[in-house]
């Protein structure tokens, strides 16, 4: 009941109590539970009346529901809920008490911060979740291209799968909510606590306009000053601005359906990462073509030679799941980055070895670095194509593995008879 306290979740919690006519007889379970709960709960009530279960279990649901959600206690002592009572005295009652109040200058205000904003984000959190307000996001999100963001129990409130919805908000996760928080202009906070999942606001942008939006007006400015707090229903506020905003509009730029950016951008991405994937099997089958200089200099048999192509190969089987999980935890750009500049400095360290061993530790590491470059680029490419493309794209970047394997023979071969192995190498 504390968490639901906490994070505003309208729970009602109806609990037995010792009898009324054996109130302090030392019955079973004869305490009093009302002191101990009351702290927890938004509203702590007691039904003494056969007749009045009705109207308090309405009462419960009708508390926990309006304002600011929360969680209610309803105690029955045993007697009370085992009485029996003619029907025709009961009165039953069913209200709903919904209101969805707005500040319309704050709103106004809030569009023109927008509008002067260079990087604004929008995170939905719990009071997003809460108000129901999934349809009014989206619309939002979609008509002015702003980079979305959830939390809390406002996660999924906007898919993850949707293109302009960058995942968990989280400052304490790398990846794109860190960026953003620590790089944005406006930041809007739609039903959120700036708690420790934004490090108490300390990882925000300190030259940011912070905006936040909810029902609980003693949580606005909690660790960190608020520029514009507005005290409303976020479905409310995100439907006032969806009418009020118009053609509002902050990234003017119109991408592909399905695009997440420009194609020429896409495109140079693509083009980045096959030649990656190019390079990863240049590098791992240049040696192939070195056995014949390697035999002569450090007199290698073939068992040797095979170790050093299948070293690079199991490194990647042995890595390859680990680095996997890396990925998706953290950030596909950084991680590709990382590994290849990993596996292209363990090739180059290969020129400078003097024996086996020191070669097969190098051809390791040249696993090392591309065991998780399959699974990251499929993963990012499967993100910058739409689904009718993702296949013919995939499939054009896999083609850089027989390519490079070629070429990394051929290459090899060529290079060192000119100008040494350890240059081909």
């Amino acid at each position: 009941m504390a968490n639901a306290q906490m994070a505003n979740s309208p729970v009602v919690l109806i609990a037995g109590v010792v009898g009324l006519k054996a109130y302090e007889k030392l019955d079973l379970q004869d305490m009093r539970q009302l002191p101990v709960i009351e702290p927890l709960v938004k509203k702590a009530l007691v039904c003494q009346i056969t007749e009045r279960i009705p109207e308090f279990i309405d009462m419960a649901y009708r508390i926990a529901i309006s304002g600011c959600p929360g969680p209610v206690y309803l105690e029955l002592p045993v007697d009370v809920w085992n009485g029996q009572v003619d029907e025709k005295t009961v009165k039953r009652t069913n209200t709903l008490a919904e209101s969805r109040g707005v500040d319309l200058e704050k709103t106004r205000i809030l569009l023109e911060m927008l509008e002067a904003a260079e990087k604004p984000i929008f995170i939905a959190g719990s009071g997003a979740y809460y108000s129901r307000a999934e349809k009014e996001f989206a619309a939002f999100i979609e008509k002015t291209g702003v980079p979305g963001f959830t939390s809390a129990t406002g996660r999924g409130l906007l898919p993850d799968t949707h293109p302009l919805c960058f995942e968990a908000s989280s400052a304490i996760r790398p990846g794109a909510a860190a960026d953003a928080l620590m790089g944005a202009d406006l930041i809007v906070f739609l039903g959120n606590r700036i708690s420790l999942y934004y490090a108490f606001g300390d990882l925000l942008n300190p030259n940011a306009k912070l905006v936040q939006v909810g029902i609980r007006q003693e949580e606005i400015g909690r660790n960190r000053t608020i520029h514009l707090g507005i005290f409303s229903d976020i479905k409310a506020l995100l439907k006032e601005v969806n009418h009020t905003g118009g053609g509002l509009t902050v990234f003017k730029t119109s991408l592909p359906e399905g695009y997440l950016f420009s194609k020429g951008y896409t495109n140079y991405i693509f083009i980045l990462l096959w030649l990656l994937y190019f390079f990863d099997y240049v590098d791992r089958m240049v040696v192939v073509s070195l056995f014949p200089f390697l035999r002569t200099e450090w007199g290698l048999n073939d068992v040797q030679c095979g170790a050093l192509v299948s070293a690079v190969y199991w490194a990647i089987v042995i890595f390859s799941f680990p680095v996997s999980i890396v990925i998706d935890r953290w950030s596909r750009k950084k991680s590709i980055g990382i590994m290849a500049v990993l596996w292209i400095g363990a090739t180059a360290a290969c020129a400078l070895t003097r024996n086996f061993g020191q070669l097969f530790v190098a051809r390791t590491a040249i696993g090392l670095g591309e065991a998780g470059y399959a699974p990251g680029g499929t993963a990012m490419i499967s993100a910058l194509y739409p689904e009718k493309k993702r296949a013919l794209m995939v499939g054009i970047w896999n083609s850089s593995i027989p390519i490079g394997m070629a070429a990394g023979i051929v290459l090899g071969g060529v290079i060192a008879t000119h100008w040494g192995w350890r240059t081909g190498g």
